[in-house]
């Protein structure tokens, strides 16, 4: 094997078979590495593949360009400075812990892991998977660039700072409340979890989908930016000033009335709800599902036709 280093580096060839077929890692210097001896402060340009291998180490202040692929590797631990550019999947490993100020600038995938615990500071620019962890409190001042994957861990509660560029997903966690003020930048699903009440000032890029909870009102001020699913649900009225840039789904609830100024991006679903007579200065994009309607010819109607959300989401 030192005879095939040597030859790669004489001829600075540049590998293209994956570490985990050939055993060998170039740096980005070009010098190749055999996986059962990897230097201290390893740099590698590109992906590092070790799935399935039986690498039971890697070394202190390894950063990788690309992915660290380490699924089902033979690995047990993450050495301290690891730093990854791209994505890092640890499922099937032994691993139980993260290092301090691991940086992944992709995605982190833990699910079904022995991790029981996240680091302080840790920074995801990816989506974070944390189903099936044993999991149970996230670190204050979390970031997560992409979507946040929460479901049925027992994750009782969210910490102040969280970040959340994309959908936050809470269905079947222990979670009660959500922080004051909080913002997802995409869809927020609360399904099968027993939150009451939404916190004043929440914001919602995408999706927010109450089906199956206990919430009985909406806060007031609260915008979506996609579509809000109430059907089913136990809420009885909508706050003022309510924005919804998708459709609005108020299906088999008790709603009586929708308040002045209600504007909807989408369709808005009133079947099953007695709701019967239609507010002054509605806004609806698509159609309106059930219910009553506006007059035929009517302004309303005619905004209901081709009226287009604009940017006061």
């Amino acid at each position: 094997m030192p005879q095939v280093q040597a030859f790669i580096e004489s001829r600075q060839f540049v590998l293209k078979v994956s570490a985990r077929m050939t055993g060998l890692v170039q740096d980005v210097e070009g010098k190749v590495h055999s996986i059962s001896a990897l230097p201290k402060g390893l740099k590698v340009g590109g992906d590092l593949e070790l799935s399935g291998t039986d690498i039971r180490a890697l070394p202190e202040g390894l950063k990788v360009g690309g992915n660290l692929d380490l699924y089902d590797a033979a690995v047990t631990a993450l050495p301290e400075g690891l730093k990854v550019g791209g994505n890092l999947d640890v499922r099937g490993t032994a691993v139980t812990a993260l290092p301090d100020a691991l940086e992944v600038g992709g995605c982190l995938d833990l699910e079904g892991t022995a991790v029981a615990a996240l680091p302080g500071g840790l920074s995801v620019g990816g989506y974070l998977d944390l189903r099936g962890t044993n999991i149970t409190a996230l670190p204050e001042g979390l970031r997560v660039g992409s979507y946040l994957d929460l479901g049925g861990t027992n994750i009782a509660a969210l910490p102040d700072g969280l970040s959340v560029g994309s959908n936050l997903n809470l269905r079947g966690t222990k979670i009660t409340a959500l922080p004051e003020g909080f913002s997802v930048g995409g869809g927020l699903y609360l399904r099968g979890t027993t939150i009451t009440a939404l916190s004043e000032g929440l914001s919602v890029g995408g999706d927010l989908d109450l089906r199956g909870t206990k919430i009985t009102a909406l806060p007031e001020g609260l915008s979506v930016g996609r579509c809000l699913y109430l059907d089913g649900t136990k809420i009885d009225a909508l706050p003022e000033g309510l924005r919804v840039g998708g459709n609005l789904d108020l299906r088999g609830t008790k709603i009586t009335a929708l308040p002045k100024g209600l504007r909807v991006g989408g369709r808005l679903y009133l079947e099953g709800t007695p709701i019967t007579v239609l507010p002054e200065g509605l806004k609806v994009g698509g159609k309106i599902v059930g219910g009553p309607q506006p007059p035929r010819g009517s302004v309303a109607a005619a905004i209901a036709r081709i009226w287009r959300p604009a940017a006061w989401l």
